[in-house]
């Protein structure tokens, strides 16, 4: 093969590549059959070709182009292409969705049924368009419509505000509005107390959050020794369950428990006793609580111990039993009980 051959068909390589490239960076992919819908929009919201074209989720085809409807200038088509494999029936709605917020968009086939057959869309079918706004793309079709029942919601009422103030009665509505504007004052002046106390503490909450990384540090630092450390422990465990020593360290602890009740039982025993001597009950209740029976007795000691005293000192004098004489009594000079 000559020389000028090889250039031109490797010429005509490059040319067919770069097409190949250009079109597949534009979301179209030549090798892959496809089939083409087309769709009105009253406004496509700066809709970009090779935008992507999804079902339920699943990338199944891109926007090929957009263009001003001849017949109609007012209306968008777009063209999309999608995967040959894919089948949607006729009333097939088009969604014209954003999908972030810097205004990425894209179309989404909603339909409620499958088909088959003649029932399916054809390549080259136009398709029903409905363009969604930014709230319910990014928060989805129900809260859309809460959305919108909200803000009817809101015109009722701000309808109303300005009824009212073309009525005249201007003061019940300033009132109202100073009411509103009370708890917003306070609301605001909570909010400007709690940003003081956060600048304010935040150095602990640095400290706290450095503290607690620090100590989840080393715990993840020491899991393994953790985890040896319980493994061993369950070891022991199982070891000393084998052993018996459970059962009789079990038995132990209930002839403690018994003893402790017993012991229990004797102090409440012991309160109780201690609570009838104070409460007088018994002779020694009535000695420890009677005063006057408490001196009575100590005075009969006393002479008793006088008695036994002089008894001992003058045994004669109570040994004269036939004696009709009395003798008369004669004080010892060193007798212990007398002064005493």
């Amino acid at each position: 093969m000559k020389k000028e051959v090889k250039v031109g068909l490797l010429a005509l390589s490059a040319i067919a590549i770069f097409i190949w490239g250009i079109k597949y960076l534009q979301g179209q992919n030549l090798l892959t059959p496809s089939q083409t819908f087309y769709i009105r929009y009253d406004d496509v919201d700066l809709l970009k070709v090779a935008s992507p074209v999804v079902v339920s989720g699943l990338e199944v085809g891109t926007v090929k182009d957009i263009y001003q409807d001849p017949e109609n200038l007012k209306k968008i088509i777009v063209e999309i292409t999608v995967d040959k494999n894919v089948r949607i029936p006729k009333d097939t709605e088009a969604r014209l969705i954003s999908t972030s917020l810097m205004g990425g968009k894209a179309i989404v086939l909603s339909f409620e049924r499958d088909c088959s057959g003649d029932d399916c869309a054809q390549s080259g079918d136009f398709l029903t368009g409905k363009t969604v706004g930014f709230l319910p793309s990014m928060a989805g079709e129900k809260a859309g419509k809460s959305m919108e029942e909200v803000m009817a919601k809101l015109s009722v009422l701000l309808d109303s505000i300005q009824q009212q103030m073309d009525t005249g009665d201007k003061e019940v509505l300033q009132r109202g509005m100073e009411d509103i504007s009370a708890p917003l004052a306070n609301l605001n002046a909570a909010s400007h107390t709690l940003n003081l106390m956060l600048a304010n503490s935040r150095g602990d909450i640095e400290s706290a959050l450095d503290h607690t990384a620090s100590v989840t540090e080393m715990l993840a630092q020491q899991r393994d020794a953790i985890a040896q450390t319980i493994s061993h422990f369950n070891a022991i465990s199982a070891d000393l369950e084998k052993a018996g020593i459970g059962q009789e360290i079990s038995e132990l602890s209930n002839g403690l428990k018994n003893t402790m009740q017993n012991l229990d039982n004797a102090l409440q025993q012991f309160n109780g006793l201690l609570a009838d001597l104070q409460n007088g009950k018994g002779s020694l209740g009535l000695l420890l609580n009677d005063k006057e029976l408490y001196e009575n007795l100590n005075t009969t000691l006393r002479h008793a111990e006088l008695l036994m005293q002089d008894l001992r000192l003058h045994p004669k004098r109570y040994t004269r039993v036939l004696s009709k004489k009395e003798q008369p009594y004669q004080a010892p000079t060193e007798d212990p009980g007398i002064g005493n």
